[in-house]
């Protein structure tokens, strides 16, 4: 059945009740959007191999998250999807995740690491927005565009090294990095 293959609010609204950190069944191929958005009491969630998707806004405002086990098989991940989980610390975007749409992480203010991105080829505008913790990040040579405000107010970033490939980086890329020191550009 094709309902079957969709993690709704009403379904998300239920594993919370029942515990805080969730495991979505196999089976799931696509998270909804804001499935899980303001969900306070969220503090985990384990993501199966089956997921493609996870939609707009679909973790948004969850304060407790920490943790997000994100699987190979996700190729999308919606604007806005994890904007103002204050508590989420690092992220691993998987190989089939090509774009970071707008906002994705904004507001992550314990984000210290993000990994993964081997294929990322462009960093929506202020994708790690209001990530003030965030100290360790490595920029994919897939990486061709970096959106404005992409990193806006990470004050914690010293040193950025831009991939050789990267075409355009738009203004304000960097704006109250207060620590950023050194922004190194790659030679091709």
């Amino acid at each position: 059945m094709k309902e079957n293959r969709f993690f709704t609010r009403e379904m998300a609204e239920k594993a919370v009740k029942r515990r805080c950190d969730v495991v979505i069944p196999l089976g799931i191929e696509v998270i909804e959007d804001f499935a899980f958005a303001k969900m306070s009491e969220l503090t985990s969630v384990s993501i199966p191999d089956t997921v493609k998707c996870i939609g707009y806004m679909a973790f948004a405002s969850c304060l407790s998250l920490k943790t997000v086990n994100m699987p190979q098989s996700v190729e999308c991940i919606a604007e806005s999807c994890f904007a103002g989980c204050i508590n989420l610390e690092s992220i691993y975007i998987p190989k089939k995740v090509c774009f970071l749409e707008e906002y994705i992480f904004s507001d992550c203010k314990n984000m210290k690491k993000v990994s993964g991105m081997q294929n990322v080829y462009d960093i929506g505008e202020g994708v790690f927005s209001g990530c003030s913790s965030l100290v360790d990040i490595e920029l994919p040579k897939s990486l061709l565009f970096i959106k404005s405000r992409a990193f806006y107010g990470c004050s914690s970033l010293k040193e950025v090294y831009i991939p050789a490939n990267v075409l355009r980086m738009e203004r304000g890329v960097f704006i109250h990095c207060r620590h950023l020191k050194r922004v190194v550009f790659s030679k091709s």
